[in-house]
């Protein structure tokens, strides 16, 4: 992971699984370890950047929420997605 200084949100560059061990749920398990860890546990907003021809990590974001970030015209292929997590207040209400 690459930590941005200028916007102070961390920003996942890139997360591998080896081929024999995907579809095992180790990626979502080690983005939720990270995301649970310090120094990283309170930052509200967190981005990514995902090759377009990744289906299976654009699902994955997808799946845990995470909300494609128009970047204007992108033309290195890839597709950012951002994470805002939710305040204490917002987790478990159905609004």
């Amino acid at each position: 992971m690459w930590l941005d200084e200028a916007r102070s949100e961390p920003f996942i560059t890139d997360l591998a699984v080896r081929p024999d061990l995907k579809r095992k749920g180790l990626a979502r398990a080690s983005l939720a370890l990270l995301m649970a860890s310090a120094p990283y546990h309170h930052a509200m907003l967190w981005r990514a950047s995902v090759a377009g021809d990744n289906s299976a990590a654009l699902a994955l974001f997808a799946h845990l929420g995470w909300q494609r970030a128009d970047r204007g015209g992108a033309a290195d292929g890839m597709v950012d997605h951002q994470y805002l997590r939710p305040t204490l207040s917002q987790e478990g209400s159905d609004t």
